[in-house]
């Protein structure tokens, strides 16, 4: 037989445990115990705008190496330029793709093109994303006392500098607004209305969906299924 307390020293293999205290008592002198300062709260990783992402392509490389030191010497020469999260290089035709995240990275990339890496002058293209998709904001917090027709031109104003407006709907059992935007960056835009006055009153703007800006390129990947493709996004 254990005592108590003793089969939790005695017992434990692994760093990473849940703990649950006897009572609230005995929480509270344990997390003082641990935490003396209070428990620590960890903030959400902030995800990037998507004008903050972008990619280039990259052609006069030396075929020549292993690809492995083409993709080396390329993220030491655009390291300067903003976080690098992929580098994938193809092979017909001979083109490397850099995926970027951080405010001007593929302006900052663009002005190194023609630049000398090791024996071999690179040339950056900007290559943009297909933002042809919309985006689906949610509005709430309008005056429900406002016809249809009203809170449809409402909205349409308020969010006409943002991007292409495709659509309103209006959900009025859940007091909501539904507005499908597309546009370059029309998502960073129309979140930076959230707080703003739509006629009098203040609205809560958020994001339903957004067109996919992948963080990495696509790689086509066998499986037992058949092949596939695999990306990431922020």
């Amino acid at each position: 037989m254990y005592a108590l307390g003793r089969m939790r020293n005695d017992m434990i293999w692994c760093s990473d445990l849940i703990h649950g205290s006897d009572s609230v008592e005995s929480a509270n002198k344990e997390i003082a115990l641990w935490f003396p300062d209070g428990p620590v709260n960890v903030p959400d990783a902030a995800k990037p705008k998507q004008r903050d992402i972008g990619r280039i392509s990259v052609t006069g490389f030396d075929t020549g190496i292993p690809d492995e030191d083409v993709e080396s010497a390329l993220r030491k020469q655009f390291a300067s330029c903003g976080k690098i999260t992929d580098v994938y290089i193809q092979k017909r035709p001979c083109v490397a793709y850099i995926y970027f995240v951080g405010e001007g990275a593929v302006d900052k990339a663009l002005e190194l093109s023609g630049s000398d890496v090791g024996g071999w002058n690179v040339f950056a293209k900007a290559y943009p994303f297909m933002d042809n998709e919309s985006t689906s904001l949610i509005v709430q917090g309008y005056d429900t006392s406002l016809t249809e027709s009203e809170i449809d031109h409402l909205s349409r104003e308020h969010f006409s500098s943002c991007g292409e407006i495709t659509k309103v709907m209006i959900l009025k059992k859940r007091a909501a607004v539904v507005v499908d935007i597309k546009g370059f960056d029309a998502v960073d835009k129309a979140l930076e209305l959230n707080g703003s006055n739509l006629g009098k009153r203040k609205v809560l703007v958020a994001c339903l969906s957004r067109p996919p800006r992948y963080t990495v390129n696509e790689r086509l990947t066998c499986s037992l299924r058949g092949p596939r493709f695999q990306k990431r996004r922020l």
